[in-house]
C-alpha cells in the first residue's frame, strides 16, 4: 500500500515502484485517477508477481518435445 503525497501523479508512483500504470489501475478500479487524494491509499501490486499471474502459458502441444 502507497499513501499519496503532494505531487505525487499516477506515472510518478508508477516509475517510483517500477510498476506498469495499467497493473496500478487495475489493482485499484475505484481510484480517480485524475484527481489523486493526498493521504488516500493506492495498493501497488508486486510487478513480479503481477506479471506471472497475467502472462498466459500455451499448454505444451503433443510433438513440440526437443528432439536430439
Amino acid at each position: 500500500m502507497y499513501t499519496i503525497k503532494e505531487g505525487d501523479t499516477l506515472y510518478s508512483i508508477s516509475g517510483r515502484f517500477q510498476v506498469p500504470v495499467a497493473l496500478i489501475l487495475r489493482a485499484n478500479p475505484l481510484a480517480d485517477i485524475y484527481n489523486l487524494q493526498i493521504g488516500a491509499r493506492l495498493c501497488i501490486p508486486m510487478y513480479g508477481l503481477c506479471q506471472q499471474m497475467c502472462t498466459p502459458v500455451r499448454p505444451p502441444v503433443p510433438g513440440d518435445e526437443e528432439r536430439p
